[in-house]
């Protein structure tokens, strides 16, 4: 089963990569002079707003201004390559998926380096394990439940309608985990425990904007396909609005 998943994986980010290549060229200056334009131009913003997100994220952690939430991030390494490989099965075109193919990788590697850098002498609490633990428990639920269906499919129990069916549902709960994973890390945020940065969370919302136009535009406003983009547009300007929040608290202290 394992061994599937990794296939699977490795021909979603081959077409990815292929779909990628074959991109029309960035229209320029004059991108906002017809919707086609404006909307190929938002296709290429989407992943270069994730890409510079993620490498200020990454410099702020190495350099001690950010310290991120170990339970999130652990959500965000596993759960946004399920749910790029659900969308990818559900047909979605591979231009809605660079944003989360390129999430899927570097929020491993942002786990890899918080766990590289943790300190097993950081302060906590009993409040905080329980919120991250019960995200945690939700999101595992979640994902034994979908490797089951796979079992289920391999097996044939299941008939094309039927899979098509247990697909859609579960594409919406996968979408719903974001919560969950979002959950550990705005508690943080709320409870003025959290160590975040302002601007990549500015350039994830960003980012998230311009992927929910383009599913618009692609004619999937009402679709599965556009839970993704606006619940992290909306969870990841939350974050930014409590990381300006704090640091102007932090500011004015």
């Amino acid at each position: 089963m394992l061994a599937d998943l990794l296939r699977e994986l490795t021909e979603l980010y081959s077409a990815v990569l292929q779909a990628w290549n074959s991109m029309p060229p960035f229209p320029g200056k004059d991108f906002a002079s017809s919707p086609e334009k404006f909307k190929t131009a938002l296709v290429y913003a989407a992943p270069t707003f994730h890409v510079l997100g993620y490498l200020t994220y990454v410099l702020f952690t190495l350099t001690g201004r950010i310290v991120p939430n170990t339970w999130s991030w652990l959500m965000f390494a596993y759960g946004t390559s399920l749910l790029t490989l659900l969308e990818w099965r559900m047909g979605a075109p591979l231009e809605l998926l660079f944003l989360p193919a390129i999430c899927a990788i570097l929020s491993i590697a942002v786990f890899g380096i918080r766990m590289i850098t943790a300190s097993y002498a950081e302060e906590g609490n009993w409040a905080d394990f329980i919120v991250g633990a019960l995200a945690l428990v939700v999101d595992i639920i979640i994902t034994v439940y979908y490797l089951w269906i796979g079992d289920q499919l391999v097996s044939g129990d299941l008939s094309q309608a039927q899979r098509d069916e247990y697909l859609f549902w579960f594409l919406i709960a996968t979408n719903a985990t974001a919560l969950t994973a979002f959950s550990p890390l705005i508690w943080d945020m709320f409870t003025g425990k959290g160590q975040e940065a302002s601007l990549p969370w500015i350039l994830w919302t960003l980012a998230f904007g311009s992927l929910t136009y383009t599913t618009i535009a692609e004619g999937y406003l009402i679709s599965t396909l556009i839970i993704y983009p606006a619940l992290n547009t909306v969870l990841h300007a939350v974050v930014a609005y409590q990381s300006v929040r704090r640091q102007q608290i932090n500011h004015l202290s």
